[in-house]
Parts: C-alpha cells; sequence; structure tokens
C-alpha cells in the first residue's frame, strides 16, 4: 500500500540541564506516484518489461510537426528461478494504488511479486534464500486473475480446471 516514509535521527541535546539522547523524527512524506508504466509478460525469457507509456516523439510529416506517443521499454526485470525449469509468465496484474504487479506463472506453479515503484521482484518469505514466489498448490498452472478494489485479495484462474485460487496478499 500507500507508506509513508520517516527519517530518525538520534541526537544528543539539553534536556533537564545536561545532554541526553534523543530521537528527532522528520516529518512523514509519502511518494506520489505516477501512473505511467505498463508491465508486460515476457514468456520465453522469464521476465517483464516495464513500458513508459507517456514517451513522446516529434515527426515531421508532409503536413507538418506531429506528436506522437512512442511507448518504450525503460527497465527489463528478470524473474528468480531456483530451477532449470521455464517459469513462463503469462499475464500481469497490478494493484490499484499501482505499487505492487504480480505475475502469473503458468509453469512455474506460482505468482511473482514486483515492486513496481522500485522496478524490482520482491521476495514473498525473507526465511528462505533466495527470492521467493507466492506459491500455488501442484498441478496450478496459472491463467487470468484480478484484483479486487482495495487490492488485498487476488483472484487467480488456473487453466483447463475452472478452479479460481483467491489469495490475501494485503
Amino acid at each position: 500500500g500507500n507508506a509513508y516514509i520517516t527519517v530518525t535521527r538520534p541526537m544528543e541535546s539539553p534536556l533537564d540541564g545536561s545532554f541526553k539522547p534523543r530521537d528527532y523524527v522528520s516529518n512523514p512524506v509519502q511518494v506520489v506516484l505516477n501512473p505511467k508504466y505498463a508491465i508486460g509478460a515476457n514468456g520465453g525469457s522469464d521476465s517483464v518489461s516495464v513500458i513508459d507509456t507517456t514517451n513522446i516523439s516529434n515527426e515531421t510529416t508532409p503536413t507538418g510537426p506531429v506528436v506522437k506517443l512512442q511507448p518504450q521499454e525503460v527497465a527489463r526485470i528478470q524473474l528468480a528461478n531456483a530451477t532449470t525449469a521455464q517459469l513462463a509468465p503469462r499475464s500481469v496484474i497490478i494493484t490499484p494504488d499501482a505499487t505492487r504487479a504480480y505475475v502469473l506463472l503458468s509453469y512455474g506453479r506460482g505468482v511473482a511479486v514486483i515492486d513496481a515503484v522500485g522496478l524490482h521482484e520482491v521476495d514473498v518469505n525473507l526465511n528462505l534464500q533466495g527470492i521467493q514466489h507466492i506459491d500455488l498448490p501442484a498441478g496450478a498452472t496459472p491463467f487470468k486473475g484480478a484484483i479486487d478494489p482495495t487490492g488485498g485479495l487476488l483472484y487467480i484462474t488456473v487453466e483447463l480446471s475452472g478452479s479460481v485460487y483467491v489469495v490475501d496478499v494485503d
């Protein structure tokens, strides 16, 4: 979700006639998002592309200058894979606040989580070595997904089975 950031600085300062340690906390700030990126799954390379959808180009035509939208890849995020099998990312679901993207892994039996602000993959289990994905049950082949308006529940359909998994991502 939308987090607030503060900086805490410990300092010695006068208090009751002597210098004592105190923490000075800055005013909170919040990163304001500019939803200008699209994120697309690259199934053949186990990566996602981040596309700047606001990039423009100025072109000259016989009738005069024209400004055109020219989407441009600004980042390619390689997805972590601890196996030799292909993950085959299929589709991407972005949260309503545009801070996270969930990448459905067709062959990886799971969901990769992307920090859409920092543009990197997120480890969902810090107790294990390497970057972990959200695991789905054995045999699951995620197909399409949707997220609820609060960004708290991820709905994932499974190819050829008619099943829908509901994952609490809040």
